[in-house]
């Protein structure tokens, strides 16, 4: 996925809708919607198709992507990612792995713009935040009480600990696996172009998908089916209506 750094500003961000969340004794008083998937389920096409859509439509928000490859402050990511520190996801523990993107996610939101639009209000879209690591990192724990207790450590840490503001709803893109290898395999390369340990491990891939399955029911996210009854992938037309309705609900447009 590509970097975008962007504010898109067509209207006051304070407004009368938005209302002040304390979370972790911090007050939070924007809205963020974050678009989730695993490898292959159509996450960037949709958050781009959003994004356009809310821009023609005057609708004012920040955006960022992560990780922010373009920064230092991304290194032991693309570190980690790059196989640096063991070729397979699992030489390194998920919490370890956590405090990477954790870092360079704080970095992004105390220096980009996205970061004083939330905290003055505004509307934020991601396709992929704290909830990636729900998804990428918990899928290397065995058990769900294992999965619960990460859970709340992650949000102890990136909410409680970096301030880092807590998303308000997630739209979670389903593919059945068997389509995701499919898709994968015509592919081929990874979106980056880059070597990538998570998305050259199929082990993994599955780990990660049935977490997203079962985090998207645990914490109430909004599932939308990407296959019709046959099989078939939806239009990214079709898709994107409903990821639509579902912004307007959380952003009030």
């Amino acid at each position: 996925m590509k970097n975008n750094h962007e504010i898109f500003e067509c209207s006051p961000c304070i407004n009368g809708r938005n209302t002040i969340r304390f979370v972790y004794g911090v007050i939070f008083m924007g809205k963020i919607l974050v678009i989730e998937g695993t490898d292959c389920s159509g996450k960037t096409t949709q958050y781009e198709k959003l994004c356009e859509r809310m821009k023609k439509e005057g609708v004012s928000f920040a955006t960022d992507s992560f990780p922010d490859y373009a920064s230092e402050s991304s290194f032991l990511v693309r570190e980690y990612l790059a196989g640096k520190f063991g070729t397979n996801p699992a030489d390194v523990d998920g919490h370890t792995a956590s405090v990477f993107y954790g870092v360079d996610r704080y970095h992004s939101y105390m220096t980009k713009e996205w970061g004083r639009v939330y905290r003055e209000g505004g509307n934020v879209l991601f396709a992929r935040y704290i909830t990636a690591n729900l998804l990428h990192q918990s899928c290397k724990l065995k058990t769900e009480e294992e999965k619960e207790q990460f859970i709340q450590w992650l949000y102890d840490f990136e909410v409680g600990t970096l301030k880092i503001p807590k998303e308000d709803h997630v739209i979670l893109l389903k593919v059945p696996f068997e389509k995701i290898k499919e898709l994968k395999a015509k592919r081929g390369k990874t979106s980056s172009g880059a070597k990538d340990i998570h998305e050259e491990d199929e082990e993994y891939l599955k780990a990660a998908y049935d977490t997203s399955i079962w985090m998207a029911e645990r914490l109430g996210w909004t599932v939308i089916e990407c296959v019709d009854e046959k099989g078939d992938l939806r239009s990214i037309e079709d898709i994107h209506e409903e990821v639509y309705q579902v912004a307007k609900g959380v952003f009030g447009i």
